[in-house]
């Protein structure tokens, strides 16, 4: 583990520290720079992570946290949710974990991916609950905060539909291979002008090749406890699963970010692209209008071979937009994974998302 202050940040490309953040490709038009590691909990293990923006312009990062002392038997099945602050998202300080499983709530065997949103005067936080019984949904936590969360009620909201309208039901998924997983990811969002918050969920649909059903599910609420299952928003066509999406919108237009590692991916869709790079941390669909359609157009993988994985794009806080990933790599020689810094980010006319290699945001020197 790496030894951390409270408040640190560092960067770490493959095992090795440096003092400041890479700030872009040399002259000449030299390939850009590696992805470094910037920030990692002071212990433990850190992964899929999202992002949320206060009234006070500060910035919450939220994780999923294995801390140390897990049994091995647990491993990777056993995450809380991590906490960590930033107003710059340069400089971070860690803070205490926001939800454990097993705090008096069904979600006693381990959390996973989420989401965080304003909701009625106080914020509301939808992640995926797993309990020890078997027991799979979205788990609804409040907070007056962003620090201290309480999860409602005493079982899943959201469960795998049992009717089947759109979506595989829970006895399809339980003798799916085990690629062919879903119902998590849970990510908010608003259409401009509506009260309602809708959810796009990692699903799959009940009909069609096994490892083309990956589909971005939607859900819709007016109180955040009672969903309305909707259509699928999207169907890609050539994944088993549609991992820790966002959908936001920016110049008029929408953006649908998915990650999937590439055995999660057809075959006929990758020699499609054979220069490879649907091996990125995500990848990224175009769209007119809400309900789509969406395209792979223009700038469309995002840290392509850069080993990589789940992207988030949020306000920066001077101007513009930025993207964080999560970078895989080496630290003291183990294997390790954390927080990228914040790249600067454009939407070009031919669709997709543009990030600066060239443009970390920091403090001046």
């Amino acid at each position: 583990m790496l030894a951390l202050s409270r408040r640190r940040f560092i960067t770490l490309v493959g095992g090795s520290a440096t003092a400041a953040c890479v700030r872009g490709a040399a002259a000449g038009g030299s390939a850009p720079p590696e992805v470094p590691i910037h920030f990692i909990p002071r212990e433990g293990i850190f992964w899929d992570h999202w992002l949320f923006r206060a009234p006070d312009k500060k910035y919450h990062l939220y994780y999923l946290y294995e801390p140390p002392g897990v049994a091995e038997a647990l491993r990777r099945k056993s995450w809380c949710v991590g906490h960590a602050t930033s107003t710059d998202l340069f400089a971070w300080e860690e803070g205490p974990v926001a939800l454990r499983p097993g705090q008096d709530t069904w979600v006693d065997r381990g959390y996973a991916t989420g989401s965080t949103i304003d909701f009625g005067g106080r914020y509301a936080m939808l992640v995926t609950g797993y309990s020890l019984s078997g027991g799979q949904g979205m788990a609804l936590a409040w907070s007056e905060d962003l620090d201290r969360w309480t999860v409602h009620g005493d079982g899943p909201l959201l469960s795998p539909p049992a009717s089947g309208q759109w979506y595989e039901t829970p006895d399809q998924m339980a003798t799916n291979p085990p690629e062919c997983s879903g119902w998590c990811d849970p990510y908010l969002v608003r259409k401009s002008g509506e009260e309602a918050v809708y959810a796009v969920i990692n699903g799959r649909v009940r009909d069609g090749d096994m490892y083309a059903r990956g589909s971005f599910a939607l859900a819709r609420t007016s109180d955040m406890v009672r969903w309305e299952m909707l259509p699928p928003l999207f169907v890609p066509g050539f994944c088993t699963r549609c991992e820790t999406a966002q959908l936001f919108t920016r110049g008029g237009r929408w953006y649908l970010i998915a990650s999937m590692w590439p055995k999660l991916l057809t075959a006929e869709f990758k020699a499609q692209h054979p220069d490879g790079r649907y091996a990125a941390a995500a990848l990224c669909w175009t769209a007119e209008r809400f309900d789509g359609p969406y395209q792979l157009i223009g700038d469309w993988a995002l840290f392509p071979a850069r080993s990589c994985y789940i992207c988030k794009v949020i306000e920066a806080p001077d101007y513009g937009d930025a993207i964080l990933t999560i970078r895989q790599g080496r630290v003291h020689g183990r294997p390790a994974a954390g927080l990228s810094p914040a790249y600067r980010v454009s939407f070009p006319p031919e669709g997709g998302i543009r990030i600066q290699y060239d443009q970390t945001l920091g403090r001046k020197e």
